[in-house]
């Protein structure tokens, strides 16, 4: 009794054993995706209230974000100007109002100086509140 095999059953064959093969791995795969959607629920819930307080705090930093930013600008706007007066200025006559030049444009360095003081204040604070958090949720 000879088997006889036409070309299309060993082709619906072949089709069958891929449909089957393919579906092991969508299993494997989905398997992997259900562990980690549970992975970033836990860690959703575990990080809430973090979540909840970044989330509310995030209009007041942009507010403060832009705040340093525009006085940042204005600040290197001065400076810019400053500097460029300075080497497009002649030479000076009197060393005088060269000195009273230097001190006025060392004011605006120092404008600058305490504004980005003041940002690493606030990322310090930040730094410590946050930690804090850390620390009583544990």
């Amino acid at each position: 009794m000879p088997f006889e095999f036409h070309i299309w059953e060993i082709g619906v064959l072949i089709a069958a054993v891929a449909l089957v093969v393919l579906s092991v791995y969508l299993v494997k795969v989905l398997k992997k995706l259900a562990v980690t959607v549970d992975d970033v629920n836990l860690l959703l819930k575990k990080n809430n209230l973090s979540i909840d307080s970044i989330v509310k705090n995030a209009d007041t930093t942009v507010g403060h974000v832009a705040d340093i930013t525009e006085v940042a600008q204005k600040n290197v706007r001065r400076v810019d100007t400053a500097v460029t007066n300075i080497v497009l200025s002649k030479p000076a006559k009197n060393t005088a109002s060269s000195l009273n030049k230097a001190v006025h444009y060392g004011k605006y360095a120092f404008a600058a100086m305490a504004v980005l003081s003041q940002m690493r204040k606030e990322r310090k604070r930040k730094k410590l509140l946050k930690k804090a958090a850390e620390q009583a949720e544990e």
